[in-house]
């Protein structure tokens, strides 16, 4: 499968009070057509920011960005604005991420006027009729704005605006965290189906391990803007080989008392103005060693699309 996206060495850095901060550091993925990446982590560890930057909203500090094939830095203003139309976005906020003047059927309507401006209006109105019966929602609510309607009503707005221009990926940044468990699992369900109809690529960003595992089909886990590992759903979910990735899945609440374990670390996250040397988990690693503070790991493939960062993976610590 070719990749729809694809990043190299990508960092993104920010001033602060005189300050740099290093958001990102020597990030690799790839997207292919049709498949869904999740991108999981604690707060601060750089999801949201690796989505701006794959959006080209904010300037790289190192590394490319290509999308289609395309290096995004020298793509000309123009031929941006057609490729724009390839890629969606579904942001956190379903409220605010919705112009307030619009009614719900304007901001559906509103990329197909950008990206296919010769549609006509009849065109548009039938297109827009047929993606609110499409996310579930009855025709005369399109007449009404976002504050007239509820966060889960919001969002499936959100969903129709991004996929009415069948987009080939779609972006969703925190999609469910605004949402109740029972419109959560209506939400992941529209997506899969949207996916599985119009072979919609997802890069999906969430703190949800549970809906990552059932939605996405491989797994990027970043850490203080650093890759600790990247695998498939199954790989990964089964047996991680990170000592991070063990904290986030030993983290997930379970009725089960045979099922809970003694995470293998402990501690808040360093500041990322000042992260460790070496290993940046290191500090919170109970595996650690000398060596996680003199070498920062670079992620090696140690299995089939299994990447780890970690210097004592083969030891099997994250299982311990």
């Amino acid at each position: 499968m070719s990749a729809l996206v694809a990043v190299e060495q990508l960092a993104v850095e920010y001033r602060s009070q005189g300050r740099t901060l290093r958001a990102l550091s020597d990030i690799e993925l790839s997207i292919a057509a049709g498949e869904a990446l999740g991108i999981v982590g604690e707060s601060g560890s750089g999801k949201s920011t690796l989505a701006r930057a794959i959006l080209g909203l904010v300037p790289l500090a190192a590394g490319r960005v290509h999308w289609f094939g395309r290096d995004l830095s020298t793509v000309p203003r123009t031929e941006l604005r057609r490729l724009r139309g390839e890629i969606s976005v579904v942001f956190q906020d379903p409220v605010a991420s919705l112009d307030p003047r619009f009614s719900a059927a304007a901001s559906i309507a509103e990329p197909l006027g950008v990206h296919q401006p010769a549609l006509t209006r009849a065109a548009r109105e039938r297109a827009v009729a047929a993606m609110l019966e499409r996310v579930g929602l009855d025709a005369a609510l399109g007449q009404r704005r976002p504050h007239q309607l509820s966060g889960g009503q919001c969002q499936r707005v959100a969903i129709a605006r991004a996929m009415i221009t069948r987009p080939k990926l779609v972006i969703c940044d925190e999609v469910l965290s605004a949402l109740d468990v029972a419109v959560q699992a209506q939400i992941v369900n529209l997506l899969a189906e949207f996916r599985r109809e119009q072979g919609t690529a997802l890069l999906f960003i969430s703190h949800n391990l549970a809906v990552v595992r059932r939605l996405t089909s491989r797994v990027l886990v970043l850490y203080l803007g650093r890759v600790m590992e990247a695998a498939s759903r199954e790989a990964l979910f089964a047996a991680p080989l990170h000592p991070y990735t063990r904290l986030l899945l030993d983290s997930v609440p379970s009725l089960d008392p045979a099922r809970r374990t003694v995470a293998g670390s402990s501690g808040e996250p360093a500041s990322p103005f000042a992260p460790p040397s070496g290993c940046v988990f290191q500090g919170r690693c109970r595996h650690a060693l000398a060596v996680c503070a003199a070498a920062r790991p670079v992620p090696r493939e140690l299995g089939p699309g299994h990447q780890v960062a970690c210097v004592r993976a083969e030891e099997g610590v994250a299982g311990r």
